[in-house]
């Protein structure tokens, strides 16, 4: 009964680091003590000094059974979605399902969320019918907006066709939010004549940059970030094509992808009728769709 009163005392007004606390908090469970103070206290510590969330995940999880302050539970969903959306890995998958859960009651979400739920669909090998209507509506909102990840090529094909993606190259780079990054790329064979242009900051330090690029070809570029007197080559590497033609895929892309290989094949039969195709969808496409 001592320890009890004792822990009972701790949970509700100790304040010390983060790790007493999440130690304390373990010694309570064992009790069978819970607090709702403690918890909070912790989680706010812990996000405000960035903490690994997987640390507090069990503290979170009971913290968010008992419904508790709304904010504080955003923002440590926020934090782990942020670093899932940064190094690829997270060990809380059930965040996920929190997440999808508020989207469907339209609760409160941000960037962070959203596009963390979107990335986690274009990781998952089948999806629902319920998951790609959510899929659709996240997509098709950050697309109205101008925000490209290199995970949407990772998507639904039937997306991918039905926003115009399947073409699409997305080259990603991550680093310090508000740095200048160049992107210098050049198509010649040869490598010698580069353009550059201004990598787009998508999100909290994640820059992208599209292609398009058909079979055959192949991209070399390098990034460099420009600060105040200095300018530092980051990265350097090519883009190819890595998209197969599909029988059941008749867009105009797939099938320049396939004359290129005929034309590589010497197969002038097939070469001769994807051209007939083409300028058949391409007449069409002009007669459909008017320039404004």
């Amino acid at each position: 009964k001592y320890s009890d009163l004792v822990l009972k005392y701790l949970c509700e007004n100790y304040t010390g680091p983060t790790d007493e606390l999440i130690n304390l908090w373990h010694a309570a469970d064992k009790f069978s003590i819970s607090s709702m103070k403690l918890d909070e206290r912790i989680l706010e510590q812990g996000i405000y000094t960035q903490i690994e969330p997987e640390k507090i995940s069990d503290i979170f999880m009971e913290y968010y059974k008992r419904a508790g302050n709304e904010k504080l539970i955003l923002a440590y969903i926020s934090l782990v979605a942020h670093g899932y959306l940064h190094s690829g890995g997270c060990k809380a998958d059930f965040i996920f399902d929190i997440i999808e859960k508020r989207f469907i009651g339209n609760r409160t979400l941000n960037d962070a969320c959203q596009l963390a739920l979107l990335k986690h669909f274009a990781e998952k090998t089948d999806i629902t019918q319920a998951e790609l209507e959510i899929e659709d509506t996240l997509l098709k909102y950050y697309i109205y907006n101008n925000m490209y990840f290199d995970f949407f090529a990772r998507l639904d094909y039937r997306l991918l066709e039905k926003y115009f993606l399947y073409d699409k190259a997305f080259l990603q780079y991550e680093s310090t939010p508000g740095t200048h990054v160049v992107l210098h790329y050049s198509r010649d064979e040869d490598g010698e004549e580069f353009n550059s242009e201004d990598m787009v900051e998508m999100y909290d330090g994640i820059y992208v940059n599209t292609f398009v690029i058909y079979i055959g070809q192949m991209i070399r570029y390098y990034i460099t970030e420009e600060h105040d007197n200095s300018i530092e080559v980051k990265e350097s590497n090519r883009l190819t094509c890595n998209n197969i033609p599909g029988d059941n895929d008749h867009s105009r892309y797939n099938l320049i992808n396939e004359m290129i290989i005929s034309d590589t094949l010497s197969d002038e039969t097939t070469l001769k009728s994807n051209i007939d195709e083409y300028k058949r969808l391409d007449a069409a496409t002009k007669q459909l769709f008017k320039l404004i």
